[in-house]
């Protein structure tokens, strides 16, 4: 039997994930055949906090205040709950500390880093986009303004221009038993004589 047993995993060459949801960002987010949750390598770049402005004096930050609808006349600084839409929030799990007994190893001075997604035969799916969208999924607004491609009539019912008081609008007291009888759409369709 040989001293040295072959190691299962290579911890110098071990890429660790966090496997977390998908950005809204991210154009797959909408699609329903890809994974809503994505692997991110542990050891990823974490965007760094973008410095805080310097203080404003009380004049200017009433303004800004102002500008963002604020109007309370007191001395607290609201302006600092206010944060960019745009800006990316990361919570990152403390990477856990191992001590471990290793035997010195010759370093191999040819080696080239391979980045994470290179290395390994995963499919892409399983890796978050790397083109992101400039607004998330979630802040995206409904479409507003006038929809020409919507039928009339529902327009005008969903504009409150629906005339109950006529009476091709109104329904018969039994329509359900007129739906449910032998012909009863068509009769239910059909103009009044």
């Amino acid at each position: 039997m040989p001293k040295t047993k072959k190691k299962f995993i290579d911890r110098k060459k071990a890429v660790t994930f966090n496997l977390v949801h998908r950005s809204q960002r991210d154009p797959l987010a909408a699609d329903e055949t890809a994974p809503q949750r994505v692997l991110v390598p542990v050891s990823a770049n974490i965007p760094q906090k973008k410095e805080k402005d310097p203080e404003l004096t009380p004049e200017q930050r009433r303004e800004e205040q102002i500008k963002y609808g604020i109007y309370f006349d007191d001395d607290y600084n609201y302006l600092q709950h206010l944060k960019d839409s745009r800006e990316v929030t990361l919570v990152v799990q403390p990477r856990p500390v191992h001590k471990r007994k290793e035997k010195p190893t010759e370093a191999n001075e040819d080696e080239v880093p391979v980045p994470v997604t290179e290395a390994l035969t995963l499919p892409s799916s399983v890796f978050a986009s790397e083109v992101e969208e400039d607004v998330g999924l979630l802040n995206k607004a409904a479409p507003q303004g006038l929809c020409l491609d919507l039928d009339p009539e529902v327009v005008a019912a969903l504009d409150d221009d629906f005339d109950f008081d006529d009476p091709d609008n109104q329904l018969e007291d039994n329509f359900i038993d007129l739906a449910m009888a032998e012909g009863g759409l068509r009769h239910l369709l059909a103009p009044h004589a």
